[in-house]
């Protein structure tokens, strides 16, 4: 939902599947939910990767999303986190694809995104993975968790409303619900 929840930003595939292939096209849209209008923002050949998971600034004025490209059980499918403008102008990329950062969030206050390494929507039984938080211009880039290659994923993160803190699910045999502190 945009922040003034007249719009949805969604992921769009175009055209049909061949075999295991991903249908030809993908890309970001936006859907005006009074007019019924679905305008797209991004579109471009399956090759490129496959767009996922449109996240709203909270000033409404920019998407960030993640970008997966290979087949999740290939031997080495990546990801990167990627901004747009609403009106598809100024994409750019914030984070390398060999991190395999996905499933974003805006803080609160929109200085901050958090994603997580080997987004499950992306990667069948990938191993673990971490949280990792940057600016909008793709600078400042940290860990907040360090599993190891062992051990738990980190999943799903999301800032709490007053952005001190992020939530997310931790995994590892179970499904916990845990809470990562940031520093002030």
């Amino acid at each position: 939902w945009s922040p003034d929840n007249k719009q949805l930003a969604v992921a769009t595939a175009s055209g049909l599947p061949i075999g295991d292939n991903p249908p030809p096209r993908m890309g970001i849209a936006i859907i005006n939910l009074a007019k019924g209008t679905v305008v797209p923002l991004l579109d471009h050949s399956s090759k490129t990767g496959q767009d996922m998971m449109p996240r709203w600034s909270p000033d409404g004025r920019q998407l960030v999303f993640y970008r997966w490209r290979g087949h999740p059980e290939g031997p080495d499918p990546e990801a990167a986190l990627f901004l747009v403008n609403v009106d598809g102008s100024g994409l750019h990329q914030l984070t390398p694809w060999k991190l395999r950062c996905g499933d974003p969030d805006w803080s609160p206050d929109g200085s901050r995104i958090v994603c997580a390494t080997r987004p499950p929507t992306a990667y069948v039984d990938a191993g673990p993975s971490d949280l990792y938080v940057l600016r909008p211009d793709g600078s400042g880039l940290r860990a907040l968790t360090n599993n190891g290659p062992t051990g738990p994923r980190a999943t799903q993160p999301r800032f709490t409303p007053d952005g001190t803190a992020i939530l997310h699910v931790r995994t590892g045999g179970q499904h916990i619900i845990d809470l990562v502190r940031l520093a002030t």
